[in-house]
This record gives structure tokens, C-alpha cells and sequence, in this order.
């Protein structure tokens, strides 16, 4: 079960900024003993909020944030397929690494006031568009 504050939690850093899986991982760090365990669940953190379209995935580029155009469901399906098959292989997960989360009601604001020096572009393995 996804608790009340790590939702209210995980929404609330998305607020002030974009996140990644290891953010989300940092608000369940007391839910499991070890990273991989604590990785799983923040899969489903992340699965429920993109369901929910609380928050959207997307990639940093150069022109800012750049949401997924799939849908929902296949956008958490990859979320979630990817943070197993990280757990599964032992390798953690770096910021941005899977995927960047915004809110969506701030995804346009954000863009217009976006500086031009941003993250490389994302790792060719991203759901098409």
C-alpha cells in the first residue's frame, strides 16, 4: 500500500522541481530494508501518480522538459518494467536515468522559463513517441 505522505511527499518535490526515481526512492527509504526493495515500490509510487496523471513522465533536453507522448498506461508499464529489471540486475538508478517527473498543470510554466543549458540528451532505450 502507497501511503498518504509519501504521495503528498513525492508531489510536493515535483512541485519545486523535476524528479527522478531516486527522489522517489528517498520518500519510501523507511518502507524497506535495502535499495532494490526500496526501487520496487518507488515503481509503484511512480505507476500510480502517472496513472492518476498527478505527475508526467518525460525526458530533459536541451529545449527543457519534453513529456512522453505515449499514454498513461504504456508510460507506466515502461516505468515499472524498467526499475524491475534494475532491481533484478542489482544496478541502481540514476537521476533521470528511467524517466524525469513534472507536474502536469506546471509542465508549460516551467518551459517558458526554462534555461537553454540543460541535461545530455536521454539513453535511446525511452518508449517511441
Amino acid at each position: 500500500m502507497i501511503d498518504r505522505d509519501t504521495v503528498e511527499g513525492v508531489l510536493e518535490a515535483a512541485e519545486d522541481d523535476y524528479i527522478s526515481v531516486p527522489e522517489i526512492i528517498y520518500f519510501v527509504r523507511h518502507q524497506a530494508p535495502d535499495h532494490f526493495s526500496r526501487l520496487r515500490i518507488a515503481a509503484t509510487v511512480a505507476e500510480k501518480l502517472v496513472m492518476e496523471g498527478r505527475i508526467v513522465p518525460g525526458d530533459l533536453t536541451a529545449d527543457g522538459f519534453a513529456p512522453w507522448r505515449q499514454s498513461r498506461e504504456e508510460s507506466a508499464e515502461y516505468i515499472v518494467s524498467e526499475c524491475n529489471r534494475k532491481a533484478d540486475r542489482g544496478e541502481r538508478v540514476h537521476p533521470g536515468e528511467i524517466a524525469w517527473f513534472d507536474i502536469p498543470s506546471q509542465t508549460p510554466a516551467r518551459a517558458e522559463g526554462e534555461e537553454k543549458t540543460r541535461l545530455d540528451s536521454p539513453p535511446a532505450e525511452r518508449p517511441p513517441s
